[in-house]
């Protein structure tokens, strides 16, 4: 007797009920499967599976039974497309090979299956997107599967950009600093960060202030918390950024603002505003492009930018 044979749309449903509980943003509102009208243009196309990451980048899921070119494709011509919600680029896509032995049964044994899978990323200075592996499969199961979408769900093409903007804001402050501030008091700087006095320390402490702006962007309005406005309301003035960030200080975050505040110490006040303008305005950058609600995106754009430089 032939056992009754489900359909993908089948598997992509249990799919998307199954990613739901893996990760605290999940659920039904932002996880689709089989669900027309997300795409903007093609109202009446589907995507298998499209994850809409409340504090990341859209990821679309394509399925087959078969790892042959179909899947690959169907994955690609998902790159690009836009949302119908907020308008935005799907930057990542994840093609999932079906082992054959689901076709037939409870589709529940989806939990435990081997899934082998994918990524397709589009990148800033590339037409064609990256495939990683660049030939065969990952291997896995639903929840290395979910690893995957949480780490595709950061923009690459984001990541560069503000790597670049964040490089361009340290280089012009450094150089600012190292123009207009006394030989003592960059001493002074590179002691507080333990090391020789160099441009290299000097590029240091730029880099953590920037951090600290890009950090206070993210945690603005939480109480406690004062808003940047009010800084750039007194024309970036050192005196009254320390009285903001001493105000967060009695919140908590020392590891962050605690350093930055004795890196500004012995900049001259008459120093601080050209750079505070310079790094306030790569931060509003930054924020404009989403990257202070996506703190693993931060993260990565400070690491590559001193692993790399």
């Amino acid at each position: 007797m032939n056992m009754p044979k489900n359909i993908e749309s089948t598997w992509n449903t249990e799919l998307g009920r199954l990613l739901i509980p893996r990760h605290p943003l999940w659920n039904q509102d932002n996880v689709h499967a089989e669900r027309t009208g997300t795409l903007r243009n093609h109202p009446g196309r589907k995507v298998d599976v499209l994850i809409e990451n409340p504090n990341g980048q859209a990821v679309a899921i394509e399925t087959e039974f078969h790892a042959g070119p179909q899947v690959r494709r169907e994955a690609e011509q998902r790159l690009g497309m836009s949302m119908e919600s907020s308008g935005r680029t799907i930057e990542s896509s994840i093609p999932v090979v079906l082992p054959d032995s689901l076709q037939h049964g409870d589709p529940g044994r989806l939990e435990s299956a081997p899934l082998r899978y994918a990524t397709h990323q589009l990148l800033a200075n590339s037409a064609a997107p990256r495939r990683w592996p660049h030939e065969g499969w990952l291997t896995g199961n639903i929840d290395d599967l979910a690893d995957a979408i949480e780490a595709v769900s950061l923009s690459e093409r984001r990541l560069t950009l503000g790597v670049q903007t964040l490089e361009r804001a340290i280089s012009d402050g450094s150089a600012h600093l190292r123009r207009n501030v006394p030989e003592h008091a960059l001493g002074l700087m590179a002691a507080k960060l333990h090391q020789e006095e160099s441009e290299q320390t000097t590029r240091m402490a730029v880099s953590i202030l920037s951090s600290a702006f890009v950090f206070h962007y993210a945690i603005e309005g939480q109480p406690g918390i004062p808003a940047l406005d009010s800084l750039r309301d007194e024309d970036l003035l050192k005196s009254k950024l320390v009285e903001i960030w001493d105000a967060i200080l009695l919140v908590n975050y020392w590891p962050i603002f605690s350093i930055a505040k004795e890196i500004l110490r012995p900049i001259p006040a008459r120093v601080v505003p050209a750079l505070l303008a310079l790094i306030d305005g790569a931060s509003q950058q930054l924020a404009s492009m989403g990257v202070t609600t996506f703190h693993d995106l931060a993260g990565r754009m400070f690491q590559t930018l001193i692993s790399d430089r």
